[in-house]
């Protein structure tokens, strides 16, 4: 199993300047990749615009979005921006896709929170069949043509339907947050976490179902299976990880707090993730900052050293 990092450019007091240093380090390091979530209503960067700086910056590590909301945004304008980004990194990019949580990311830019998986659906089987080429508009397709010809690769997340849209448009399948390892098993949230169905469940299992899904569909090869998880190396430990994540989680107090309590704030724990992740049968498990400097950076590749040598 592949370790990633994301980049610290969410909540308040972003220093953009750090992406550069922070991508170029973490590949120096042989991390997998950097990723980065999507908001529209609250103090991020937009993904696709702060990976394609990161790429410029870099040259072999991949560039993940987890997730990126694609209901949100215009599937022709979408399906250019993805192929753009990814042939412009040289096919680095896996996108991570998603429907959110939020409504008022969905109030802001005009779509309907309630035909958010119908308008999901449409999306992912018609991003396909643009980057096959089998949509013209006055006898041109939508450039550019992608590096691989179904495209970019789409990495789907959520907790209703996330395993047969994985196995119908999907090359692969993006967990949110592990929750807790319980004697050595990981539990993970994959949705809402107080959506319908919800509450942390083992990753095994999901994955299990995810793979025995793919293979009875006849899909060649594996998916590829990413899992998140929160850290912090920071001295201030949960004090730190609290402050970062009540901004984000603020609106749900319960939550807020079960993802403060998830936090991995010592190298044992980041351990214990990273050994039930890959028991489970994750391939790269993304570690998300709480803290926003290179030091919690340079802590955290200190950390997981053993642990890439274990792979």
């Amino acid at each position: 199993m592949k370790i990633g990092v994301g980049l610290p450019l969410v909540g308040e007091k972003i220093q953009p300047e750090i992406i550069a240093p922070w991508a170029q380090r973490a590949e120096q390091a042989g991390l997998h990749c950097v990723g980065l979530l999507d908001r529209i209503v609250y103090e991020n960067y937009d993904p696709l615009i702060a990976l394609a700086y990161a790429a410029g910056a870099t040259s072999r590590i991949n560039l993940v979005t987890s997730i990126l909301m694609t209901p949100l945004r215009p599937t022709a304008l979408l399906a250019k921006e993805l192929a753009s980004l990814d042939n412009l990194s040289g096919g680095r990019l896996l996108v991570g896709v998603g429907l959110g949580g939020r409504p008022d990311d969905y109030e802001a830019v005009g779509v309907s929170w309630e035909r958010r998986g119908a308008i999901y659906d449409e999306q992912l089987a018609e991003l396909r069949a643009i980057w096959r080429g089998e949509r013209e508009w006055t006898g041109r397709r939508i450039g550019p043509v992608p590096i691989r010809p179904e495209g970019p690769r789409l990495l789907i997340g959520g907790l209703v339907k996330s395993v047969q849209r994985t196995v119908s448009h999907g090359d692969g399948w993006i967990c949110g947050w592990i929750a807790d390892v319980k004697d050595g098993v990981a539990y993970g949230h994959s949705g809402n976490p107080r959506g319908p169905g919800a509450g942390p469940e083992p990753l095994d299992e999901k994955v299990a179902r995810v793979r025995r899904a793919w293979a009875e569909a006849g899909r060649e090869g594996e998916p590829i299976i990413i899992a998140g998880a929160y850290f912090t190396l920071d001295p201030g430990g949960r004090d730190t990880a609290r402050a970062y994540l009540a901004h984000f989680y603020g609106h749900d107090r319960l939550l807020k707090e079960d993802v403060v309590n998830a936090v991995a704030v010592t190298p044992d724990r980041i351990a214990d993730y990273a050994r039930a992740a890959r028991d489970a049968g994750v391939d790269v498990l993304k570690l998300q900052p709480c803290g926003k400097d290179l030091d919690e950076l340079g802590r955290l590749i200190e950390a997981v050293g053993p642990l890439l040598d274990e792979n």
